[in-house]
């Protein structure tokens, strides 16, 4: 009798824990987005429009996941920058030629 007494109430302080856990994320979370949201409100306030940049910032985000995806299918099928006969490619013949003239 006592044992599951014991039980039930290790169970409960579990529960209890993970409450309290989630209830400290979720606030950590709410405070997190309105310190965001007071900075995008004083950025605005101070005549910035910014969505412009965001647009461009999510476009270049979208090509670098892709771009990022494409080069993971390269791992896998073997790289690209082999030669034909398994051999690496010479780095100073395919590098690209400075500009200042060493």
């Amino acid at each position: 009798m006592y044992r599951t007494d014991a039980e039930a109430a290790q169970m409960e302080e579990r529960e209890e824990v993970d409450i309290a856990d989630t209830r400290a994320h979720w606030n950590a979370e709410l405070a997190k987005c309105r310190s965001q949201r007071d900075t995008l409100e004083e950025i605005h306030a101070r005549g910035f429009d910014l969505t412009e940049e965001i647009k461009k910032a999510k476009e270049l985000k979208a090509e670098a996941e892709a771009l990022a995806s494409d080069g993971d299918d390269d791992d896998d099928n073997g790289s690209k920058s082999r030669s034909k006969d398994g051999e690496e490619p010479d780095r100073e013949a395919n590098a690209p030629e400075d500009d200042q003239g060493a």
